[in-house]
């Protein structure tokens, strides 16, 4: 049940991966997972309950739990033109990539509730479940964002020079977001 075409909600879940299972796959959809036990590795990049990882559409992935120990997880999928944009509002790179977060087990919880302690009457309010759930992780993601006070002046200054450097080229506001942070 979609609520917003720009971005759809479709899953969240929980997974407690077995010691030394290892899964490669490929996606169509964003995956945010948070690890709130245990270790592993995802595209050879170590993670444990400090971390999350990303999964973007199209990318290959390998995971792996620890060869002694599981790791769990909880995870929501989604995907739209939307996407991409709150990713990289919320300091995310898009690709397939492990990286430290000091609020899983925060999320952890938030999705434990989700998934184990509401019960939702109908597809519409387990729809709207979701999104706020997803919206929730993401207002924890923004939170975290370490931001110094910035130059706005000494920024624009920048993004004209490169403008005025590049002009030829076509240029995105999502790159200059990605190389100016503004």
């Amino acid at each position: 049940h979609a609520l917003n075409n720009d971005l759809s909600v479709i899953e969240v879940g929980y997974n407690r991966m077995p010691a030394g299972l290892k899964k490669a796959t490929q996606r169509n959809v964003y995956i945010l997972h948070y690890i709130t036990e245990g270790k592993g590795s995802f595209l050879n990049q170590n993670f444990n309950n400090k971390n999350a990882y990303l999964v973007v559409p199209g990318e290959y992935e390998i995971f792996q739990a620890d060869e002694h120990s599981h790791y769990d997880t909880y995870w929501i999928i989604f995907k739209g033109a939307m996407a991409e944009t709150i990713l990289n509002l919320c300091g995310l790179k898009h690709t397939n990539h492990v990286f430290e977060f000091d609020a899983t087990k925060e999320c952890g919880k938030i999705l434990h509730r989700t998934i184990f302690d509401i019960k939702p009457k109908n597809s519409a309010e387990e729809a709207a479940l979701m999104y706020s759930c997803f919206y929730e992780l993401i207002s924890i993601h923004l939170k975290s964002i370490r931001t110094e006070p910035k130059n706005t002046q000494n920024i624009a200054e920048k993004i004209k020079r490169f403008i005025d450097n590049n002009y030829y080229q076509q240029i995105s506001l999502n790159e200059l977001f990605e190389k100016y942070g503004y």
